[in-house]
């Protein structure tokens, strides 16, 4: 079964980085998407390069057995707009990992001056969320728009967790906050 979030077909990718509802898969398979997220970017921000991407990519799925799903634990954004396209999806808990508000947003729901804040996993506690389960045969291009979504800056980390789906352990992708990058925020009241 192909499932799309129907934002991917209303919305312009080139207007992707304004809002984050406006992420698509077009969005940031796109040249544009791309152009307007460094357009965005403060003097001395880094994006990770094409090639570091592919690298990371291939770090994570290098433990992972080939020609089987994988699985995608989301827990803020990607539960409601994924821009991937996945077989199936259902509740799942990760333990060791916490939803917090705990990274300041400089592009998209803040500036520099002004930064937002967004949600990522930081270390302890438990975390309720969603597993998306993508097909073999569509697992590298989906990590593509996957990494493209989640892994430009370096302010997540890629990396397996067991999550508890229908009471049996899941192995699972998902992106947790590192928390020696400068946008990192801690102990906010």
């Amino acid at each position: 079964m192909r499932r799309r979030n129907p934002q991917d077909e209303d919305q312009p990718g080139s207007n992707a980085v304004t809002a984050s509802a406006q992420v698509t898969r077009d969005g940031l398979l796109s040249d544009a998407f791309m152009a307007g997220v460094h357009a965005q970017l403060p003097p001395g921000a880094r994006l990770r390069t094409a090639e570091e991407l592919e690298a990371s990519i291939e770090a994570i799925l290098s433990r992972h057995t080939r020609d089987t799903a994988v699985h995608v634990f989301g827990y803020g954004s990607l539960m409601w707009n994924p821009a991937v396209e996945y077989a199936g999806v259902r509740p799942a808990k990760v333990h060791g990992w916490h939803r917090s508000f705990c990274l300041r947003s400089i592009v998209g729901r803040g500036s520099q001056g002004h930064p937002g804040l967004m949600l990522a996993l930081d270390r302890g506690g438990a975390c309720q969320g969603l597993l998306l389960e993508i097909e073999p045969r569509k697992v590298r291009d989906e990590m593509r728009v996957l990494w493209r979504r989640e892994m430009l800056t370096e302010v997540y980390q890629a990396r397996w967790v067991v999550a508890v789906a229908d009471g049996a352990p899941v192995r699972a992708i998902t992106f947790t906050v590192d928390r020696s990058h400068p946008r990192y925020t801690k102990n906010l009241p």
